[in-house]
This record gives C-alpha cells, structure tokens and sequence, in this order.
C-alpha cells in the first residue's frame, strides 16, 4: 500500500503505542487507534488501505491487523498517521488497527489479539523498549512522561467519543500488557524488576553492627 501523501514525518521520538479496532460490517468511519476503520462489507486489509489512501478520508494508521490476524503496514513507523484524532499522539505513537466484531465490546478474535501481542514485542524490541505502560486514567496517562525503555499505550477513545477500542480491548488492557511485559522480561532477565522475598525488620531496641 502507498504511503499517504499527507503523512509527515514524526517530529516526535517515539514514545507511545495506541490501539484501534476495524469494526466489521458498519460504514467507514472518519477517525483514527484500536477502533476506527469500519465497512458494511467483510473487513480485509486490502480493503483498509485501499480506503486510507484516500485523502479525502482524512484517516489512516501504521498498522492494520486482519480478522485472521494477518498484520499490513499501511504508514511508515517513520511517518505520521491519522490515527487517534489528536495530532500530538499520532505524532509520538505506533497506530495499530484491530479487527473486531461488529457490535459492542467489540471483542477481538484470539487470532487478531495474538497478533497485537506479537506486534507490539516486535516494535518494543526494534525500538529497544522493555516495558510497556498501561495507565487506566486517562488524565493521568496523559500526563505521564515514558522512561527511557519504556512505551505507553493510548487509545481513540481517549481522544473522540468512540468506543474506541470497545470495552472488551479496555478490560484486558492490564492483562495485555503483563503478557507483552513478561515476554519481553523472559528475554532481558535483569530488565524485569526484582523485588525481596521478604521484608525484613530490625527491633528498635536491637543494636545494629557495621563494618
């Protein structure tokens, strides 16, 4: 698939990772991550990005991922997608399109969601990212600055009044993000955090010896 003319290069080093869903069987709707590209027909990815080469569409995203969890690369990571309807997240953020049902929470198939997983390690381990952020809040979210190493997830829904991804993607936000995570630990043990099998208290009245 072409690359949009109108996508411009990130100004932004890359920061985020926002998911959108591709809702079968609705008309194609103007918007942008996990939720937005929707069409009455069977969804493919041909199909998408033949609809965001479009500009009058006004709507793209770096990557699609297909109801059989086959993954397109529509934007160039390298360029901007318009993806989440907020310019400044699409211009820190990896837009990925997510096949799902047709009707509310939007559910992702066990294909499409595996895919995600195996995507986003893909783009965390390019990028040297070992830690994916997840933060409910979105105000606090927002406002959070990624480490380095890390890469923190933002939705559509955040930035338009769009079920966007549905509420099945948000009540498995926390568990998508532990499996990226202890994948991506598997493979950098002193990356994962260490914490003390137990805590361990001194009296106060007991004396404590240096050396």
């Amino acid at each position: 698939v072409k690359i949009w003319k109108q996508e411009k290069q990130k100004h932004d080093k890359i920061k985020k990772e926002t998911v959108k869903q591709l809702r079968e069987k609705i008309s194609v709707a103007a918007g942008n991550m996990y939720n937005c590209a929707e069409r009455r027909d069977k969804s493919s990815l041909e199909n998408l990005g033949k609809e965001f080469e479009n500009p009058k569409k006004n709507a793209s995203c770096n990557y699609g991922i297909g109801k059989d969890g086959k993954v397109i690369l529509i934007v160039d990571e390298a360029n901007r997608s318009w993806c989440s309807s907020n310019a400044a997240n699409d211009q820190r953020a990896i837009t990925i399109e997510c096949a799902s049902d047709a009707t509310a929470p939007y559910k992702f198939n066990t294909a499409v969601y595996q895919s995600l997983i195996d995507l986003t390690i893909d783009i965390m381990r390019r990028y040297k990212k070992h830690t994916l952020v997840y933060i409910p809040d979105k105000g606090k979210a927002l406002k959070y600055q990624p480490k380095e190493g890390e890469m923190l997830m933002t939705f559509h829904r955040w930035f338009a009044n769009k079920a966007c991804p549905g509420d099945w993607f948000m009540s498995k936000a926390e568990e998508f993000k532990n499996e990226v995570n202890k994948i991506l630990y598997s493979e950098a043990p002193m990356l994962k955090p260490i914490k003390p099998k137990e805590e361990v208290s001194i009296p106060k009245d007991e004396p404590v010896y240096t050396m």
